[in-house]
């Protein structure tokens, strides 16, 4: 089994590399305004809750780095696949 991988290029932008439920190889970069606002992913599309593409839209304050923010909504989206 693949480990997660957390890579930040820059305070505001990240990529996240995974094996979802499925057992595909999945890697997303994700970005917001570097005073914070709406994550969004390399389609440019607003990213919400749990980095599904449906739910409470995710916003970044701005004051931490956006990494941190994926790496707790990952944990997050984790534990409700294992529920499944």
């Amino acid at each position: 089994m693949r480990r997660t991988k957390f890579t930040s290029r820059k305070a505001n932008i990240c990529t996240i590399e995974f094996v979802d439920i499925f057992g595909d190889l999945v890697n997303k970069t994700f970005h917001a305004p570097i005073n914070g606002g709406y994550v969004r992913d390399s389609d440019d599309r607003q990213v919400c809750d749990k980095l599904y593409t449906r739910g409470e839209t995710l916003r970044w304050s701005g004051t931490f780095p956006l990494i941190d923010l994926i790496r707790r909504e990952y944990k997050r989206r984790k534990a409700c696949d294992t529920k499944l």
